[in-house]
């Protein structure tokens, strides 16, 4: 079979299960209480270098994992998919990804089914306007997914154009989109960014990590009636690890937590920044954890347990053989050892993982 035959096979395979899936999302009926494991689930996206193709696991309350699902295309056709980013709200994870100026948005709910709102078309324009007026052209195409955040039970989704600026779009609550907005214009300039990750701390503030230049910057919106602060030089606040490569970003217990890899893969870094502003020490998660993941090339992270009164951080690197491995800072501030995830999922996925996406809450 040719390459380009499986890669078919592949996608008609997932567009079969968006197909064989109800397009209507469970949701908790007005007064029920969630189970206690729902908010302690971790939710694991992978893109692979298997067509580009998204694959997905969770790891349950007890430390277990689910088996590998792929991620369906919601186009029905063999395109792949070159950059993602999840969120996760009230046990329902929404996914948004993009592969050669097509965008697509798919709901996993709390049954694991994925779905897509709005069939085969894509909810959001792939190109966007440019900024300055009187430029020519007028667009520039979405060249990559950076971050997502749910804000004010909102949907908000952070993409990068063509023109190398950040652009913010919102899914209502009620399903319906806006427009993409450009904030290069509210952010100000730190040159090309080359990582990104968005995070709310409170459901109502939004706050964005970027890395550039090889440092790493900080901007936040309080709510969304408010302008962004200017972008901070966070190492110059908190202390030095060294070249910033790969960022993500949390919020927990009303703080945010970041973690850094860089200095060529060779380190994993944390830090939070607390509600008051200020920043602790970056440490090192690698000698926390007593292991080494390997070259490290990308990381994702999210919170669990955060409506509990023992909130944690989970963490997955990917390092640069495709290796996935998991680590957990508890609330007391201890880690785990990174644990090999492919090892502990059950089935396998295809291709090697090349860039990973968490979501919790």
């Amino acid at each position: 079979m040719s390459a380009q035959s499986k890669r078919m096979s592949v996608r008609l395979a997932a567009a079969a299960a968006v197909a064989a899936v109800a397009t209507s999302i469970a949701v908790v009926p007005a007064g029920a209480v969630a189970l206690p494991a729902m908010p302690a689930e971790f939710q694991l996206t992978i893109n692979t270098d298997a067509y580009n193709t998204p694959f997905h696991t969770t790891r349950h309350a007890d430390g277990t994992w689910s088996s590998w699902d792929q991620v369906p295309d919601m186009y029905y056709n063999p395109g792949g998919t070159t950059s993602l980013t999840q969120t996760e709200h009230a046990g329902v994870t929404f996914l948004a990804s993009n592969y050669a100026g097509q965008i697509q948005f798919l709901i996993r709910d709390t049954a694991g089914n994925w779905t897509s709102p709005t069939g085969t078309t894509a909810p959001i324009p792939g190109e966007v306007p440019i900024w300055h007026s009187g430029n020519t052209p007028a667009t520039t195409p979405i060249t990559k997914m950076l971050g997502s955040a749910f804000v004010d039970n909102e949907f908000h989704l952070i993409a990068q154009a063509g023109n190398g600026y950040p652009y913010e779009v919102v899914r209502h609550a009620d399903g319906t989109w806006g427009d993409w907005t450009e904030l290069a214009g509210q952010l100000g300039n730190i040159g090309t960014i080359t990582d990104f990750s968005a995070a709310t701390t409170n459901g109502s503030d939004l706050q964005f990590t970027a890395v550039a230049g090889g440092k790493l910057w900080h901007t936040k919106r309080a709510t969304s009636a408010d302008a962004f602060t200017a972008w901070g030089d966070v190492f110059a606040v908190s202390s030095n690890p060294g070249t910033a490569e790969h960022v993500a970003a949390a919020g927990v217990s009303g703080e945010l937590q970041v973690v850094v890899t860089g200095n060529n893969g060779a380190g994993v870094f944390h830090a939070i920044r607390h509600a008051d502003g200020t920043w602790t020490r970056f440490g090192d998660v690698e000698a926390a954890t007593r292991s080494n993941p390997g070259t490290v090339t990308g990381v994702g992270i999210a919170a669990t347990n955060t409506l509990s009164t023992g909130p944690n951080l989970q963490v997955v690197v990917v390092n640069n053989t495709g290796g996935l491995f998991h680590t957990v800072r508890n609330s007391s501030g201890s880690w785990t050892t990174f644990g090999d995830v492919n090892a502990n999922v059950p089935g396998s996925h295809a291709g090697h993982a090349t860039t990973v996406s968490g979501a919790g809450e």
